[in-house]
């Protein structure tokens, strides 16, 4: 998972590994961090990551706001948690 921190890596593969998921089942493209504009200011540090269903080629892509500071210990990055919610919600078989 080239380009994915290392934190963003364990989040993702410990929730598949939750829900009997594999990591092999998925393709990960991260795009570079990038200063997004808002206006004229420089908005924060973000990244893309796009996850790809292999069997269905279903796709999705989220927002990683790199300069976000993250919810309690022991909860996942934000952008897998919107990916859980899709995963539970049936979205990937």
């Amino acid at each position: 998972m080239a380009g994915l921190r290392r934190d963003h890596q364990e989040d993702f593969e410990k929730a598949l590994l939750q829900r009997n998921r594999s990591v092999d089942e998925f393709a990960i493209s991260v795009t570079p961090e990038q200063i997004v504009p808002a206006g004229a200011v420089a908005g924060p540090l973000t990244s893309t990551v796009t996850i790809t269903e292999q069997s269905s080629k279903i796709s999705r892509t989220y927002t990683i706001q790199n300069s976000v500071t993250y919810g309690p210990a022991g909860e996942p990055v934000p952008w897998v948690k919107e990916f859980l919610r899709e995963l539970d919600g049936g979205v990937f078989k």
